[in-house]
């Protein structure tokens, strides 16, 4: 059964890199994911399945927008909605906060799940869609 660990404000530093400590170091995936970087104000969700990484996700809050800033999932688990799961619990754990969603991604598979959850393209370069989502608004009786 697979769950999802969320990593949040003051968590054990050395447990998170126990778990997914290899992603930072190894060339392998350095070459894969070379914008991975942790921060202080970053949200980790770790998708664990029969104590094996699935795959992660993380954003950031900011001030004007949510990033989702990294996201990976392993070959083995790809294709079997991992990644929508991960991305189903940022969702979930923004809301109610009103700000649009921005991400961007190099990934014609990730860009066409985006577009269905909403996001829309508004910048492309020859290597990456920039996509935004705006706030839906809840609405007050």
């Amino acid at each position: 059964m697979m769950e999802i660990v969320v990593y949040e404000g003051e968590y054990d530093r050395s447990e998170f890199y126990s778990k997914i400590g290899k992603y930072f170091a190894e060339k392998k995936y350095q070459n894969e994911l070379p914008y991975l970087h942790n921060e202080d104000e970053k949200v980790w969700f770790v998708a664990v399945e029969d104590e094996k990484i699935a795959g992660f996700a993380s954003l950031v809050i900011e001030n004007t927008k949510i990033v989702l800033a990294t996201s990976y999932v392993e070959p083995e688990f790809r294709k079997k909605g991992i990644y929508k799961k991960l991305i189903d619990a940022n969702m979930k754990y923004c809301k109610g906060i009103e700000k649009p969603f921005v991400c961007t991604t190099n990934n014609e598979i990730v860009k066409k799940h985006l577009e269905k959850l909403g996001f829309e393209i508004y910048r492309q370069t020859k290597n990456y869609w920039f996509l935004r989502k705006e706030v839906e608004h809840e609405k007050r009786d």
